[in-house]
């Protein structure tokens, strides 16, 4: 995981609020509606959005490259009414209708599995943004979590 943590744009007067790690108990898989690069989707949602910084914990790009973006104690902003308690991991590519490429898809796995090992996560709290209440998306696109919760199970071996 490369860390860019301290490179990204970020909102000059505001900041995200800091919670206690303790309380991370889901992960929330998303898509970039492009093939973007984490700066691009930074700069988006400080200046589109106002928000304090990008929304997302970490970004896979199509190369199968993975940013960490913000560190775990910040709040990121990526999905509506469960920010507190949950981590944001975005492949940054369109997922509408296509399944994202093998090497990016070992990667999302990997970077996945290592967050809820770290929180102590369990598989059915690994969801994507569309799985989420009060979020009326279609994000992550072709993503099939159930597939992706099984090649998890799988990968760790329960």
């Amino acid at each position: 995981m490369i860390d860019v943590v301290q490179s990204l744009p970020r909102h000059p007067e505001k900041n995200y609020v800091i919670r206690r790690l303790r309380s991370i108990d889901t992960i929330v898989v998303h898509h970039a509606a492009a093939d973007h690069n984490p700066w691009q989707i930074a700069r988006h949602h400080v200046s589109e959005h106002d928000w304090p910084g990008i929304g997302y914990d970490a970004v896979i790009t199509s190369d199968a490259l993975v940013w960490k973006t913000t560190l775990d104690r910040e709040i990121g902003y990526h999905v509506r009414g469960h920010n507190t308690r949950s981590l944001g991991i975005c492949i940054a590519m369109d997922l509408e209708e296509v399944y994202p490429p093998h090497n990016v898809y070992l990667a999302a796995l990997r970077t996945v599995i290592r967050y809820a090992d770290a929180y102590s996560i369990g598989l059915y709290q690994i969801k994507g943004h569309r799985e989420m209440s009060y979020n009326n998306t279609i994000c992550p696109g072709a993503l099939n979590m159930e597939r992706f919760r099984k090649a998890i199970s799988t990968v760790r071996g329960r």
